[in-house]
């Protein structure tokens, strides 16, 4: 009897959230309004996951608040909010967490909207925060979610509770998934909310979160100081209370940092971008460069041929000299010869005086695939360089130009070619946060750097405030560029270069925005401020 009583129990429950599905807009072919239905990622360890017993009310479906689940779809908020989590531990038990108080107070300010949740919390080993990176696995699979819900809603915030730790830079690597998470999601002023657990670990590391609301925008902390633990969780009263918590600290933040586009964000000085990637070879190849470049207020650029566009005839070449003929004055070209494509020094400066004659006012971007910095051949290009007078643009990464913590075989090449210009692109900046681009920029003369692509967006949206003195302090040896190519010159202004927005948040005094616009990039190859002042 107590089994049948179950069953029809078991189909009731399955057939009132069918009822309520069926009624639901966010499953139907009219969605929500997504101005009005608010997305909030919840993710974390054990106890943004919930380990409270489950009251009878707890199954109740919360109003107004739905859950994302295992297909992607919406279906009212009821039970455990993790339960359709992708890294929850086996034998994970359906408990109460946070999340129900964080929506109850949620819902109580604002009686126009509802409330998607993303809940993907972990526990175990992968509470830990390595696991939470760029590209690390917990990391994947929330993003994989959250872009399933942005479809029907506006992404409002992101909840984050850590209970542990094993590693001593913590604190730098939450940075880190907070800026790449910022990136990921084209919101670079995406609110955060961070939690710690209570207890024994509790007094460790509040400093740290207290200090992170100081070098972090847009985010707010809720202390669990004075919650309760029932062994490693907290008990049911304390997980409602820490949820209010992180909903007055969310409140907080959207009323500090209303929510703005961040393609709304336009420079009001002239702009030279030092990087893009244009069909250079392509019959006309560069008039989607001069329409992107009108939409977004470029006044010059310059474009650094990838391998599929160098020209493989002279049939090619002569269409892509043509086409920088004809926007001559508003888009420049690199050159660029392959390591393995020469053996002496001579060669190289045969080839290189003859680009620069054809137009050339540069060489990269440098690859170096497969070798170290200052591997051999590579040194042949840099020696080749410096005699014809070309900077230099190069490229680091795990396969690339490859180097060490340090930098040291960058700074072996700056002291063997003091007359080359050497302009420091993608992960020099990785070594951003523990001084090294600093003081690299600030000893050697013939160094410079520019921001160009996603990941240096996300390393330098990571602490405004420490970025904003970097700048300040390297005003002369920075230059602007976006990465922008033929894959994304079309894209509209709302989906631009996230660069832009960025530079123009970051609140830099005005002879330092002109500086790194375009002030450096002309004096440093030559334009003359007439091209480019108003």
């Amino acid at each position: 009897m107590i089994d049948f009583c179950e069953q029809i129990r078991s189909i009731a429950a399955s057939l009132l959230v069918s009822v309520l599905l069926m009624g639901n807009p966010l499953t139907g072919s009219e969605p929500l309004d997504p101005e009005e239905f608010h997305i909030y990622l919840a993710i974390g360890g054990m106890n943004m996951s919930g380990g409270a017993p489950l009251e009878k009310e707890h199954s109740e479906v919360i109003d107004r608040c739905f859950l994302l689940n295992a297909e992607g779809q919406w279906e009212p908020a009821s039970g455990s909010l993790n339960r359709y989590s992708t890294i929850r531990g086996e034998g994970s038990k359906e408990s109460l967490g946070p999340l129900r108080g964080f929506v109850r107070q949620m819902l109580k300010a604002n009686g126009n909207i509802s409330i998607g949740l993303v809940v993907n919390a972990g526990e175990g080993n992968r509470n830990y925060i390595e696991h939470w990176r760029y590209k690390d696995s917990n990391y994947r699979e929330a993003r994989k979610r959250l872009k399933q819900a942005r479809r029907k809603g506006t992404l409002k915030g992101v909840l984050w509770h850590q209970d542990g730790n094993r590693i001593d830079s913590s604190l730098s690597y939450l940075k880190d998934m907070i800026g790449n998470l910022r990136v990921d999601q084209k919101m670079l002023n995406l609110p955060f909310v961070v939690g710690r657990v209570g207890g024994a670990g509790f007094r460790q590391y509040d400093s740290k979160y207290r200090a992170l609301k100081e070098d972090v925008h847009a985010i707010g902390y809720a202390t669990s100081e004075d919650l309760s633990l029932e062994g490693r969780y907290f008990d049911s009263k304390s997980a409602l209370a820490l949820g209010e918590l992180y909903a007055d600290e969310m409140l907080r933040v959207h009323r500090e940092w209303p929510f703005m586009e961040d393609s709304s964000f336009r420079p009001d000085v002239d702009v030279i971008d030092v990087h893009v990637h244009a069909r250079e070879k392509t019959v006309n190849g560069l008039d989607e460069v001069r329409d992107w470049m009108a939409r977004n207020g470029v006044r010059r650029c310059i474009s650094l041929p990838l391998t599929p566009v160098v020209p493989k005839n002279e049939e090619e070449r002569k269409v892509m000299l043509e086409n920088f003929s004809t926007h001559k004055g508003k888009v420049d070209r690199f050159c660029i010869i392959e390591p393995e494509d020469v053996s002496t020094v001579d060669e190289a400066v045969a080839i290189l005086k003859k680009e620069k004659a054809e137009g050339a006012i540069g060489f990269g971007e440098h690859y170096g695939r497969n070798r170290m910095f200052d591997d051999p051949a590579n040194l042949r290009l840099y020696e080749a360089c410096e005699i014809v007078g070309l900077p230099i643009c190069f490229h680091i990464d795990n396969n690339k130009n490859m180097e060490e913590k340090g930098l040291p075989r960058l700074e072996r090449v700056l002291k063997m070619f003091p007359k080359c210009n050497f302009i420091a692109h993608a992960q020099f900046w990785l070594q951003f946060v523990d001084g090294t681009c600093d003081r690299l920029l600030q000893k050697y003369p013939n160094l410079y750097a520019e921001p160009s692509g996603l990941r240096m967006v996300s390393v330098l949206n990571r602490d405004r405030t420490y970025t904003k003195k970097f700048l300040i302090r390297n005003a002369d040896k920075i230059l602007f560029g976006t990465d922008a190519g033929w894959w994304s010159f079309k894209k509209s202004v709302e989906q631009r270069e996230m660069q832009f927005s960025l530079f123009e948040q970051l609140d830099l005094p005005k002879d330092v925005k002109e500086k790194i616009y375009y002030k450096n990039a002309s004096k440093l190859f030559g334009f003359g401020l007439s091209d480019t002042d108003r």
